[in-house]
């Protein structure tokens, strides 16, 4: 309806358009005084300032349900009560295959293991390995067959256990790409990457 002015009257609901029921944000100069919008454009004939923001809030009312909601006081707390863990990280490392580019025998110890001089050259055939915190030690495989127990991932874990004079749980799983027995130092280089995984977790690099 129009006043004897000719302008139009804007009484709460009267013509105002339905609305959607969704949250969106509050633009302030984007809606009628008692809450029906504004939809009118400007003397060049673009949308006003109102439309815009109220356009935008229906775009970024959709990216959450946490949208406006007070931020937690606590910095180990996301919104909605879930607590940070701080032994969730996992170090993911590849451990990569060895080519010898040379070998020779120059000796052998009192033990009767020889003593070699070799050039190794790291390509891109590896084992992938993925550690992180845990109650206890586990130790799980997928790819070629593994050895559960007696194997240079578990030794390693239990040496640096030794020199570090506590225990370091972990799970620990391995995805075995490089075959075993290939000679191409797939197991040295999977007990390398083991020391280097733990020490990281645990603080270790003075050892």
């Amino acid at each position: 309806m129009r006043g004897r002015g000719g302008r139009a009257r804007r009484h709460g609901s009267d013509h105002a358009p339905t609305q959607p029921p969704r949250r969106r944000i509050d633009a302030g100069r984007g809606r009628g005084a008692a809450g029906g919008r504004e939809h009118s454009t400007g003397a060049d004939g673009r949308g006003r300032a109102g439309d815009r923001q109220e356009t935008t809030g229906r775009f970024v009312e959709p990216l959450g349900r946490h949208h406006r909601a007070a931020l937690s006081r606590s910095r180990q707390e996301v919104q909605g009560g879930a607590q940070a863990d701080p032994f969730a990280l996992t170090v993911a490392l590849p451990a990569r295959a060895k080519l010898n580019l040379d070998l020779e025998v120059t000796g052998r110890t009192g033990d009767g293991f020889h003593q070699l001089r070799t050039t190794f050259q790291a390509i891109d055939l590896h084992d992938l390995l993925e550690i992180e915190h845990a109650s206890e030690t586990t130790f799980t495989t997928s790819g070629f067959d593994v050895a559960k127990t007696n194997n240079s991932v578990l030794n390693a874990h239990q040496a640096l256990e030794k020199a570090a004079q506590k225990t370091l749980p972990a799970r620990i799983h391995l995805h075995k790409r490089i075959p075993p027995g290939s000679g191409m130092g797939g197991a040295s280089s999977d007990a390398a990457t083991t020391l280097r995984a733990l020490k990281t977790m645990f603080g270790l690099d003075a050892l």
